[in-house]
């Protein structure tokens, strides 16, 4: 089995956490517009450190 140098690693590990973080992001948006109705915005700043979802 070929291993990844460790720097290619963690990249991958970090793209694989991004994407875990939109699928949870998406889901509780789906969750807010069962709750409050019409329409939810993701927005996802990881400079930040922020998820802001808002319900229309």
């Amino acid at each position: 089995m070929l291993k990844a140098p460790p720097f290619n690693k963690a990249i991958l590990d970090a793209q694989i956490k991004v994407a875990e973080i939109k699928v949870v992001a998406d889901r509780l948006a789906e969750l807010m517009k069962e709750v409050h109705g019409g329409s939810a915005r993701v927005d996802i700043k990881h400079d930040a450190g922020m998820i802001l979802i808002t319900t229309v």
